[in-house]
């Protein structure tokens, strides 16, 4: 980790997610759509190396993050901060957190 983390901290750092629209934005609560933005902010600043400068282009580009990386993210830190609903298309909604 690098720097001070900006990630929230203590028992009301997580959240749940009801409800995504159909490009895989988070809609409900209201309450929720601050700290998304700010917590996957946080997570690409804290865990993804600065080397990397494009999250969507050609798999053999030396400046795209790794889909391994990606993956760390969304498996290892996202549900540290988040509950999603069972039902959510967890493809889309990583693709519109690009």
């Amino acid at each position: 980790m690098r720097g001070v983390s900006q990630l929230p901290t203590g028992r009301n750092a997580h959240w749940h997610v009801s409800e995504f629209d159909q490009v895989g934005e988070p809609v409900t609560p209201c309450k929720v759509l601050g700290k998304y933005k700010t917590v996957l902010g946080a997570l690409v600043r804290d865990y993804i190396p600065i080397k990397y400068r494009k999250w969507i282009e050609k798999d053999d580009d030396p400046w795209r993050v790794p889909k391994s990386e990606n993956d760390d993210i969304w498996e290892k830190w996202i549900p540290q901060y988040f509950t999603f609903p069972q039902d959510y298309d967890k493809e889309q909604v990583k693709k519109k957190a690009k």
